[in-house]
């Protein structure tokens, strides 16, 4: 008998304060940051588990 799997993707959320929501998920949380770039991309060694973005940065 197999096993059926779910996986999920990332999580988008829109945040109005990038440097607090950094700190939230990699302090607290302890999520790597895997990608800065307009948007932050945070997660694993090889899964990204939240991609943060708000209109009050580029």
């Amino acid at each position: 008998m197999t096993k059926d799997r779910m996986k999920f993707g990332a999580a988008h959320l829109e945040v109005t304060h990038k440097e607090k929501s950094l700190w939230f998920y990699r302090d607290i949380i302890r999520l790597q940051l895997r990608k800065e770039n307009g948007y932050l991309a945070m997660g694993t060694d090889t899964e990204t588990l939240v991609i943060r973005r708000t209109n009050g940065y580029p």
